[in-house]
């Protein structure tokens, strides 16, 4: 018996993992297109396709594209032309 609530116990913080997992990617996939536009502004790497899905919600959500420019203008001040 003490097995059984051992191994159901354990399932407790691997759901917390999971979860966390699922709300912190997307979140730091955003956030990283300000590091990823710097490096790119200065010839460092090439972004490429990585970033085509927040373009395509950008050009759809006005909101969402005012935010994502002030965030990328924080990292290179000409982006807030764009």
């Amino acid at each position: 018996m003490e097995s059984i609530r051992t191994k159901s116990g354990a399932s407790g913080p691997l759901v917390f993992v999971a979860i966390a997992l699922l709300v912190l990617l997307p979140v730091l996939y955003v956030l990283s297109v300000g590091p990823a536009v710097w490096l790119s502004s200065h010839d460092y790497v090439s972004t490429g396709p990585l970033y085509y899905p927040l373009g395509w919600v950008s050009e759809r959500c006005g909101p969402f594209r005012d935010a994502l420019t002030w965030y990328m203008s924080l990292f290179v001040p000409s982006m807030g032309d764009w």
